[in-house]
């Protein structure tokens, strides 16, 4: 079991489950909770797929960076083909649950990650440093996954959140590579922090200032009410300040400190935005209030001047 849950490189996939079930759980519909276990199940093992489908390709790199030679391709504890095949398996799985139990653009977004992911994110990386751009964007869709499993379209609250997740990853991302730079170059790897490592500082500290849209996103769109805008406003200042102690002061620890404080920021933030979910149209609440309506119409006798 362990070694699966390594293929599948646990801790993101829960994270990235974590965001799907934020982006479910904001939508302004009733709960359905048959529908709301499909999209975790399907999640889940459409983002083991990417991941494993990932270790199977980079496998030659895997085997020379510290982070990531103890998996269990390089060691040799799981065969290529037995990796290639369980992440086939769990594509199809996870793509099919989504389109028969929950509905086809749910699928369809999970599909379309998971080649995102694999055929151009993972390539990209021995290219160019725009990789950690085109990652941003396969991590902005699992809120996506989860609102439309929800209401079966896309509208202007999922993509708020898309955005949340979109801006997250640069910083998050940029200060994780600052700190395992060493690790990116030796498996030959194109970073960001390699080629232009003031770039990257800048690029880190200035997207902790896109953050600062959200809360009024939030409001206009009608997700949340106004305690969420307080709140996420003194988490933006908080990790601004963070970001800024990166970019003037270039140390590996100051990296790990933002790259920490993004864990914390999101977790933080997709929990406020749950507490404050705006109380939004429920589907089966008003379908339910027009059957008894129509109950009550016909049960009500009529007066002489109707007759």
């Amino acid at each position: 079991m362990a070694k699966y849950l390594a293929l599948s490189k646990a801790r993101l996939s829960f994270l990235i489950v974590y965001t799907t079930v934020n982006g479910f759980l904001m939508a302004p519909v009733a709960l359905h909770l048959p529908t709301f276990l499909l999209t975790c199940v399907g999640t889940t093992l459409t983002v083991a797929s990417a991941n494993s489908i990932n270790q199977y390709i980079e496998v030659d790199h895997d085997i020379l960076m510290r982070r990531t030679a103890n998996r269990p391709l390089p060691t040799g504890e799981l065969s290529l083909t037995h990796a290639l095949l369980f992440g086939i398996s769990t594509g199809i799985a996870g793509t099919t649950i989504l389109a028969l139990g929950v509905n086809e653009l749910a699928a369809g977004l999970a599909l379309g990650n998971i080649l995102l992911y694999t055929l151009v994110y993972t390539p990209l990386k021995r290219v160019h440093w725009s990789n950690t751009w085109v990652g941003a964007i396969v991590g902005a869709i699992p809120p996506m996954i989860g609102w439309a499993g929800a209401t079966g379209d896309l509208s202007s609250g999922a993509l708020v959140l898309a955005y949340t997740l979109l801006i997250w990853q640069i910083p998050h991302f940029l200060a994780l590579s600052w700190s395992l730079k060493a690790d990116y170059e030796r498996a030959g790897y194109k970073m960001l922090v390699s080629s232009d490592p003031e770039k990257a500082r800048r690029l880190a500290y200035r997207y902790c200032y896109y953050f600062l849209p959200i809360p009024l996103l939030a409001l206009l769109t009608d997700l949340t009410t106004m305690p969420f805008a307080v709140e996420a406003v003194l988490l933006n200042i908080w990790l601004i300040y963070q970001g800024h102690q990166f970019y003037k002061e270039k140390t590996g620890t100051t990296a790990r400190r933002l790259f920490l404080s993004t864990l914390w920021y999101l977790a933080i933030l997709l929990i406020c935005f749950i507490i404050h979910k705006k109380a939004g149209y429920s589907i089966e609440h008003s379908q339910n209030n027009l059957s008894n309506k129509e109950e009550e119409d016909t049960q009500t006798p009529k007066t002489n001047k109707e007759a």
